[in-house]
Order: structure tokens, then sequence, then C-alpha cells
């Protein structure tokens, strides 16, 4: 087997060019599968973990007022294992910023760590029960304000101004994504969370040997459905608005639609590079089989089996993936770092690490592997096929005839040049078709790159210009009558309010079943609109409700339908609703109701819970000042905060995410013409030599080698284009959340970008072949009976 040994390097060192081609885009494909995966896997693995070690709960149950001696009661019911009890409060810091709110979720500790939903203890210690408002702070919120263990809080609770001092930096599983109330990404200068003794923060809040969230932990095959009926049955009383289970708990919900979208990222990208490696390989094996059967006849003359020439070409494939994959594993465990670190920023764990397990490099060689035999399996068939006697003779020219569409395209070249051109291009239709089909797979790459960009930029335009039109949106800390409306107006600057009134429900429609906030809302209102999939403005309906398509879907109904409306407050009333509007709706999931359907729905006079304002903006300081000091108001929400913190936030990830897909597809487009050049280089080559000493210059002879793939990429252009929009097409349909859901929009940048790395690419691949070509010795190309 040396001879074999030393003629396999030889060919690895012949093809070098093409074998750095081929690395190139297994490598970019190995690291994209490398990054993902164990990005998947540090998520996934994490998230376990951490709400295993710290006890997240199963179940949510948000009340109104109810005493801690019903504990035993919520204890008895069927399928709990484990309850806790707790009081929340929302809060605003009086922190001397007039431009900026800031506000915090105040959560109650008990003396020691909680039953449930545990805090990981990052610095400094647990607050004393009888200490001066001594706070915990998420370790998010306390690095983007500068706080530390021993600083001091300047805080408005219960409308009265209080000191909090940090004694501790803490993490919590149930805050993992920390996010404040109208917020659609984290923003720690803004909102965060903050966890005070319950002897200290019950009789501020005015909740003493009271609690308004209950927790719960499950018993192994309990129904959690089942526990939640018995829980809304026996919290009603208290003003419970209704038990939840954890999939429908926020930060819960972003952690896992992040690791649901990352398992798809794992398969759909590497597959897209590995198959074309894999034409890679199936076209460069091809034409080195074709130069060698003489020397493969004379393998098989002196006794090499047909086994043992086979495997030869074999490991000559896996060499070649061989080579890319190691550097792609490389690439791919700094991409998953950086990954991860990204994710840091979102998402916060104790200690979220990427890790190269030994089983992903395994994965990643056997991937890599497959993706070669399966390149290789067609050559190697032809290579062990060859009989002796026939191996050792030139190969026969292939039979050729002009068809049809070959006359058509004949008549219409008016010069050789692209005569030969066409002759070529449709004399080997497949491998033009999958040349064509693997560049126009580097220009849908691109495309779906920019994708993601363009539709977080159009979702943004419309929501926070064309939609979403007030300035500030403030919620009450409970829902009061419609009076509240005219103390909106008496606020500084307040030009224009609309009230709203949030009524927790569960919506159910057959076996599908939905708890979420529906909107009563006037018909007439300005500063909220929605429109329908023909960007058609809707008003709230007069009777029936009014649903996101997104919240339609989950449901299974159309306009028409009817819906079952179950109140989780006050008199808890059941309605039939019909579904009549369907609104296209990006961002989280919308059902919305006319002011006199709420109060058919909740059986009063009208209450509202909040508004939205349209201010002046020269009084916003003065504004401010009044909302921090307004004891009557929850939380309050400027809209220009929101969008700064989306584009900070956004921004950081879009050159680093751009230029890596520009690498990644660069590098399958490179790959591609350049593997096609050197097979036609290679192929022509007497053809090419020919011409050379019948008078054409070098310039004329590169002409007739770059023609093909000239025509190649111009086709690839549009087709890739088409491409891109079909997986872009495919991703919006797959990647839809609770919280948003993806429009098909891809600006004519996106394209333009896309079409001209693959010009870059095209041009590379065409100045190293015009230096080989320069180098040509014609003598010895003519020389060669080929």
């Amino acid at each position: 087997m040396t001879a074999l040994r030393q003629m396999r390097w030889r060919d690895l060192w012949w093809l070098r060019g093409q074998v750095f081609a081929t690395a190139l885009v297994i490598a970019c494909g190995i690291a994209s599968f490398v990054a993902t995966y164990g990005t998947w896997q540090a998520l996934a693995q994490t998230q376990a973990d951490y709400y295993r070690q710290y006890r997240f709960a199963d179940l949510f149950a948000p009340v109104k007022r109810a005493p801690l001696s019903l504990r035993n009661k919520l204890e008895q019911v069927p399928g709990v294992a484990q309850v806790a009890l707790r009081v929340n409060a929302e809060i605003l810091l009086d922190d001397g910023n007039r431009e900026v709110l800031t506000s915090a979720r105040l959560v109650s500790l008990p003396p020691q760590q909680p039953a449930l939903n545990g805090l990981y203890l990052r610095s400094g210690r647990w607050p004393e029960a009888g200490g001066q408002n001594e706070v915990l702070v998420s370790e998010t919120f306390a690095k983007a304000n500068g706080w530390r263990p021993g600083a001091r809080i300047a805080v408005i609770m219960n409308g009265r101004r209080e000191q909090l001092q940090v004694v501790g930096i803490a993490l919590a599983p149930e805050f993992i994504y920390e996010v404040g109330t109208g917020a659609l990404l984290p923003d720690a200068k803004r909102f965060g969370v903050m966890w005070m003794a319950y002897e200290r923060l019950a009789p501020a809040v005015g909740m003493q040997g009271a609690f308004n969230e209950a927790l719960f932990r499950l018993q192994r095959g309990a129904n959690a459905a089942d526990v939640i009926a018995r829980l809304d049955i026996l919290l009603a009383a208290y003003g419970g608005v209704g038990a939840y289970g954890r999939d429908d708990h926020p930060s819960h919900q972003f952690i896992r639609d992040e690791i649901s979208q990352n398992r798809i990222h794992t398969t759909f990208v590497p597959a897209i590079f590995l198959s074309v490696a894999a034409f890679l390989l199936h076209v460069t094996l091809s034409r080195l089989i074709s130069l060698q059967r003489g020397e493969i006849g004379l393998l098989k003359a002196f006794g090499y089996s047909a086994s043992q020439i086979g495997r030869h070409y074999v490991l000559l494939a896996l060499t070649m993936a061989l080579l890319g994959t190691v550097p792609g594993i490389a690439i791919g465990a700094w991409l998953g770092e950086a990954l991860t670190v990204i994710y840091n920023d979102y998402y916060h764990f104790p200690s979220l690490r990427y890790v190269l397990h030994p089983f992903n490099v395994l994965l990643a060689l056997v991937i890599a592997g497959s993706a070669a035999l399966f390149g290789a399996l067609l050559p190697v068939r032809r290579a062990i096929a060859l009989a002796p006697a026939e191996a050792m003779q030139p190969e026969p020219p292939p039979r050729f005839h002009a068809g049809p569409w070959e006359r058509v395209a004949i008549v219409l070249s008016r010069t050789p040049v692209w005569r030969m051109t066409v002759r070529q291009l449709l004399r080997r239709r497949a491998r033009t078709l999958f040349s064509l089909l693997a560049a126009s797979t580097a220009m849908a790459i691109l495309v779906l790159g920019g994708f993601g960009f363009d539709t977080l930029d159009a979702v943004m335009r419309e929501q926070f210009d064309e939609l979403n039109r007030e300035q500030v949106t403030v919620q009450l800390r409970e829902a009061r009558g419609d009076n509240a409306l005219s103390a909106f107006y008496r606020l500084p600057g307040v030009l224009q309010a609309e009230a709203f009134r949030q009524i927790p429900v569960r919506l159910q429609h057959g076996h599908h079943s939905k708890r979420l906030a529906v909107l009563a809302m006037s018909p007439t209102a300005t500063l909220r609109v929605w429109r329908d999939e023909r960007e058609q403005r809707l008003h709230v309906p007069q009777t029936g409700i009014s649903l996101s398509q997104t919240l339609a879907d989950q449901l299974a109904v159309k306009r028409g339908d009817t819906v079952t409306v179950t109140v989780l407050e006050g008199q808890r009333r059941q309605r039939e609703l019909q579904v009549q509007q369907i609104t296209e709706q990006w961002l989280g999931l919308g059902a919305y109701v006319s002011p006199e359907t709420g109060q058919l729905l909740l059986g009063d006079g009208g209450t509202v819970s909040g508004a939205w304002l349209r201010v002046d903006e020269q009084a916003w300081p003065a504004l401010s000042t009044t909302l921090r000091e307004t004891p009557w108001l929850a939380a309050s929400v400027r809209k220009a905060d929101i969008k700064a913190s989306m584009d900070a936030m956004l921004e950081r990830s879009v050159e680093v995410a751009t230029l890596i897909n520009i690498l990644f597809a660069g590098a399958i487009a490179f790959g591609v013409i350049y593997n096609n050049l050197r097979i036609a280089l290679s192929e022509r080559g007497r053809e090419l030599a020919s011409l050379r000493v019948l008078g054409f210059t070098r310039q004329e002879v590169l002409q007739i080698l770059l023609a093909e793939q000239a025509v190649i990429l111009l086709l690839a252009v549009p087709l890739g284009g088409l491409l891109g929009y079909g997986l872009c097409a495919w991703l919006s349909e797959r990647l839809v959340t609770d919280a948003y859901r993806l429009p098909l929009v891809v600006n004519a940048d996106t394209y333009g970008t896309a079409a001209l790395v693959l010009l870059v690419a095209a041009a590379l691949s065409t100045v190293v072949v015009a230096k080989r070509l320069a180098k040509m010795n014609v003598v010895d190309v003519l020389k060669t009976r080929e």
C-alpha cells in the first residue's frame, strides 16, 4: 500500500488549489455546526441545571391580596408537593435623572433561601429581617447602574421616598430574561429586580400578614391543568387572576424559544455548506479519476484489488474533508464562545460557558466524513468498475449531438467564443446544473443573513413609527373608574390620553386554549392602531373580539369562528365572542375588544388600568418627576427609551453577524467558482493550448475559459435571490413565538450586497486561475495524450 499512499499525497499536492477550496467550504459548514450545536447544548443544559438546583417553580398564582394562613389549604390541593408565598411590588427609582424613568420589581424573601425560586448569591450577603431596607439587586441591574454592596438607592415605594441599601448581588432562575413591563428587550439601565426581606417589604406595600403571589412545585405525575383549575377556584375570592404554568412564564418562554430556534440553525445552515462540499468533492474526484485511468489500469494489472483502489480514493476524499474539519472545529469553538458572550447580554445564568465536548468533535468528524463519502460515492464506483485493459486506453470522447436548445442557442450566439460556451454548458448539463445550484446557494445564504436585519428594521419602524404612536404608556396599580382619564390629562405636558383596560382571560377554541390579557380600548383610538394582511387600518370592533394572526393560529380559529372567553378576575364571567378581525401583529399576542364588550366581560360600569399618552417633549422632565411621585401609578414606559435600548442592543450584534455571514457565503462562492475554473482549465487544456498556437492571445483564451463561469454567475444571481427569498419565507413561518413573528421583508440593499459578494468571490477566483493560465506551457500541454 506504500505506492498508493505516495500517490495519495502527490494527488493532494497536485490538487492543492481545489483541496483548499473544498476544505474552506467544509470548514465553514463544520464551524457553523460546532458553534450552533455547542451553544444549543450549553443553553439547554445550563437552563436545566439552573432550574433544578434553584428549584424553579412549576406553577405561579398571582392574587390581589390573600392571608398567609391560606397556605394550609393550598398545600392540600391534590397534586401540589410544595408551596411558597411571597409579595411582589413595582417601584420607581428616584435617582435624580429627570430624563430616564428607572423601575424595579421588588420581591420578598424569607430569612433563608426560598423553598422555590431560589437565588444564586454572586456577592455580598443575605438581607436581614431587621435590617434597614436591605436589598439584593440582580447582577445586570447592578452592573448597568454601577451599584455594589454598600450602595444606597433612592426609590419611590407606595408613594413614599425610601432609601434602599444594597447588601448583595444575585441571580434567579425566574429572571434569566429580565425585561420590564411593556419592553421588548432587556434594558438593565432602566429595569431590574431587587429582593427584600418579607418583614420589611410587606408592611411597606400594605401586605403585612398577606401575599400576592403563590409558587408551587407539583408532585410527580400530577396533571397541571387540574391543579390550576382547583387553584383558580380557591384563590378567586382573593383577587386571583388565574394560575399559570412554567410554559407561560415570560422568562422561560424567551429562553425556551431561543433554544428551539438554535436547534433549527444547528441542522439548517451546516447542511447547506456540507451539501456544496460534497458536490465539490464529487467534481474533483470525477476529474481526477478521469485523468488517472492509465494509473488505475496499471495498478489493477500489478495486482491491486478494486477494493484497495476504491479505498485509496475514499481516503483521499476523507483527507480533503479532514483538512477542512480540523480548522472548522477550532473556528466553531471560537464562534461558540463569542455567541455565548452575546447570550450573556440577554440571558442571565450563574455560569453560561461554551464547552467543546469530545462527543461534539466526534460528531463533527462523522458529519464531515459522511459528506466526503457521499461526494466520493459515484466517482469511486467508476474507478472500481474500470477493467485494466479498458483503463489503460485513453477515455473515449463523449458522443454529443446538437439538441433543439443547443441549435437555438448556437444561432443566437454570434461569436465563436459564445458558441463554444453554449456547447460546454448544454453538453454537461448535470455539472452546469449543480454548479449553478451551488453558486445560487452562496447568494441565498447572503440573502438569508440580511433578512434577519431587514425584518427587524421593518418591525421596529412599523411598531414605533406607525402603530404605536404614543410617547408614554402608564399603568395603574389597580383598575379605576373612567374618571382616571381626566387625571391623566392633568399630568404635566399631556396633549392626548387614550385609556385601556387589561382583562386577564383564558381563550379557548376546541382543545386549544391560551392565557393572556385582553385589551379593551376605544374603536376610535388613534395612538394605537392595527392593520390587516393587506395593510388596511383596522378599528376595534364594537362587538366580538379581534385577534392577532399568531394567536388565531395557536387557537386554530379564523374570522367568523367563536371563542370562549373566561375572565380570570372579579365575577369570573364566561362569554362566547365571535372573531370579527384577524390583525397582522408582529410583536406579542394580541386580543382586543371594545370598552362595551369589556364591561360585559367584567360586569362592571367601566374601569381603566392604564393609558397611552401623547406628550410635549419639552415637558418630559416635569412629567417624569410627577410620574415618580404619583402613588396610584404602577409603571411608566417611555417609547423613546425602549427604542433606544433596542437600537443599542441590536447594533452590537449586526456588524459581527454580517461579517461572519459574508465570510461564510463568500467561502462557498469562491470554492464553487474556483473549483469550476480549475476543472475547466484541466479539461480544456489542450483546446486552449491549440488556440494559443493558432494565434489567440492570453486574454482571448482567458475570456473563453471565463465565459462559462460568467453565464453560471449571471444566472446564479437571480436564482440565488429567489432561493434566498424562499428560505426566508420558510424561516419566517418556522420562527414564530409568543413574543414575535417575523414579516417577510428583504430589502433591495440585501440583494445588492449578496450579488456584490458573489462577484468579488468570482473575481478572486479568476485572478488565481489567470495566474495559473499565464504559467501554462503550451508545448507540454500539447504533448499530453488527452
